[in-house]
């Protein structure tokens, strides 16, 4: 049972500062002396907000003092009318280091902590009777499993959590222009990536079609200022880490980066990512 909580990781798509202020006034009626740290992602990106709450559980955070909410859920899987405000089941999944993360089962909220996952409980059905659950509905169930009744809550077997296979794309544009993707250096691998070599790659987002020079390194800083690199990241298991695409600075002043060379893409924007057999810089990808 968890009596000291002091810190709760909120992952939400709310874009809206008033939303977040609700959401931490109703998670304080309920826990006190909590803070609230809120990390907002772009509005229905299951799987950027899956790895974002993978990248804080990765911390060893002691799981009587902290724990996780994922709030994305876009009620996108049905065309019918929500007159209650339905959505995925809300869950809390217990990690095998103990940590609790709570949200809504919905799309890959929590694919990339599944091989983590050693008990989920299944704490509503989805029928919040709510259109904001997160403030009027998910509170009060956090309290209940926390000051221990979360053996009243029936298992949610695992398999219904959807396992990890996300299309090549941005999981994450970070404050130094840094693109973290959702490939792992051992597909990165299968598709022809090799330290040393340069080559001339497709990536696709926000018009960004155009053939562009990039160097592969074993790290974003193995390059020579000014270079385009195309590395092992920070993120991820570090083992078989998130590729990035990056630019290393020449300075304070300097402006250039991953993302500005490649159009600026978002989180969520789709990687288009080609090894051409011969340059094909002025060519747009068909």
């Amino acid at each position: 049972m968890v009596t000291r909580l002091e810190r709760i990781y909120l992952v939400a798509d709310y874009g809206d500062g008033l939303a977040y202020a609700e959401v931490d006034a109703a998670l304080a009626s309920q826990f006190p002396r909590v803070q609230v740290i809120c990390v907002d992602v772009p509005r229905f990106e299951t799987v950027v907000a899956g790895f974002a709450a993978s990248q804080i559980a990765r911390a060893r955070l002691d799981p009587e003092r902290h724990c996780i909410l994922i709030n994305v859920d876009g009620r996108t899987h049905t065309d019918k009318p929500l007159t209650n405000g339905e959505g995925a089941p809300f869950v809390c999944a217990t990690l095998d280091s103990d940590l609790r993360v709570f949200g809504p089962n919905a799309g890959d909220s929590f694919s990339f902590l599944r091989r983590r996952i050693v008990a989920c409980q299944k704490l509503s059905n989805g029928n919040g009777k709510s259109q904001f659950r997160s403030r009027n509905v998910f509170p009060e169930l956090m309290a209940r499993v926390l000051r221990g009744a979360n053996g009243r809550f029936p298992d949610l077997p695992l398999d219904q959590i959807p396992k990890l296979s996300p299309p090549p794309m941005v999981l994450w544009v970070d404050g130094f222009g840094n693109v973290k993707t959702a490939l792992t250096l051992s597909q990165a691998k299968q598709l022809g990536w090799k330290s040393g070599a340069s080559l001339m790659l497709m990536v696709g987002g926000r018009g960004a079609d155009y053939a562009v020079p990039v160097t592969c390194a074993d790290s974003i800083m193995g390059v020579k200022p000014g270079t385009l690199v195309w590395a092992p990241g920070s993120s991820g298991d570090p083992q078989d880490p998130y590729m990035e695409f990056a630019v290393r600075a020449r300075g304070p002043n300097d402006d250039d980066s991953g993302a500005a060379r490649l159009s600026n893409p978002r989180a969520g924007d789709l990687l288009k990512i080609t090894f051409p057999p011969v340059e094909i810089e002025n060519h747009k990808l068909a």
